[in-house]
């Protein structure tokens, strides 16, 4: 059985999470881990390659899961923001970073899955594992997706692209029921 792993993050009360298209393209069974360290599975409800995202929901009764708030903003270049992830499988990990450019394009060096219209670059760590993890303001308002990790050996480098909030509100607005 493949095994694999990334980040995503709650974004309904319902228990629908955001993660990349990447994380979750050769599975069909999802195990969710939450920070309380319980497991619960996902089922996966929509995948968009093309802005590399998908949408999970939680198989649960519960109906008031915590969710984050998207912000309505891109971050300003300059502006201090977090990245959260589960990189080389730790768990809860956060890495400071400022955004270094907004509307970048997918650069031809990337690993990226699929291709957003454009990107927030960021000097915060994106490490194997981050995929899919929420980019956060300094009042946790998610104004990016981690993504894509721009590295020869696949190791942090300085230099990582989010997702804007635009492109996943408006894959939001598509699939969450």
């Amino acid at each position: 059985t493949e095994t694999g792993g990334g980040t995503g993050f709650i974004v309904d009360s319902r228990g629908y999470l955001v993660t990349n298209a990447h994380v979750v393209k050769d599975f069909s069974k999802f195990e969710i881990k939450l920070n309380d360290h319980t497991s619960v599975p996902g089922v996966l409800v929509a995948v968009q390659p093309a802005r590399d995202l998908a949408l999970i929901q939680i198989e649960s009764k519960r109906v008031d899961w915590p969710a984050l708030e998207i912000s309505e903003r891109d971050p300003q270049e300059g502006e201090t923001v977090a990245t959260m992830g589960y990189p080389w499988g730790l768990p809860f990990s956060v890495s400071l970073g400022i955004v270094s450019g907004i509307s970048r394009q997918k650069p031809l060096q990337s690993n990226a899955f699929g291709c957003a219209s454009t990107y927030i670059q960021i000097d915060a760590a994106i490490n194997t594992g981050n995929s899919g993890g929420p980019l956060v303001d300094m009042n946790g308002r998610v104004v990016g997706v981690n993504a894509v990790l721009i590295s020869a050996v696949r190791e942090f480098h300085g230099i990582a692209y989010a997702i804007t909030p635009g492109d996943v509100q408006s894959f939001l607005e598509e699939f969450l029921p």
